[in-house]
Parts: C-alpha cells; sequence; structure tokens
C-alpha cells in the first residue's frame, strides 16, 4: 500500500497527464512526501533498536540512509 503511490487518484490522474511535461515532478514530489513519512520512523526505529542492542551502530549508519534511498527510487516502478 505505501509502494503503490498512484493507486487512490482516480480522476486526479488526468491532471497529470494533461499537463505537458509534469511527470518529472510529479514523481518527485510523491517520492519526497513518501520519504518525509518514512524516513522519520525508520530512523526512530533504527535508532532504538540499536540502543538495546548496544551493537552495529556502523550497520546502522551504513543501510538506513541506503535503504531508503532505495526504496523512494523504486517507488515509481
Amino acid at each position: 500500500m505505501a509502494g503503490n503511490i498512484y493507486a487512490f487518484d482516480g480522476s486526479a490522474l488526468w491532471l497529470n497527464l494533461e499537463v505537458p511535461d509534469s511527470e518529472r515532478s510529479d514523481v518527485r514530489g510523491r517520492q519526497l512526501a513518501w520519504l518525509l513519512l518514512v524516513a522519520p520512523i525508520t530512523l526512530l526505529l533504527s535508532c532504538i533498536f540499536t540502543l538495546v542492542s548496544q551493537q552495529a551502530w556502523p550497520w546502522v549508519l551504513a543501510l538506513v540512509p541506503a535503504l531508503l534511498g532505495g526504496a523512494v527510487g523504486l517507488l515509481p516502478l
């Protein structure tokens, strides 16, 4: 559900199809909105679980931004 960014658009999708060259800005806006919703929760949970486990800080610092960036890039696909 979180990955299907055009699921509930309905007739609003026609606004993007009728305006020339609006697809790129629409996709970037949806990616940014998804990232703003998901990233804080992901960062908070990552910090909490890493503090509880007392290990794996380098892995968390390396993988969380990479996974968030990869997920945002795969959303349009």
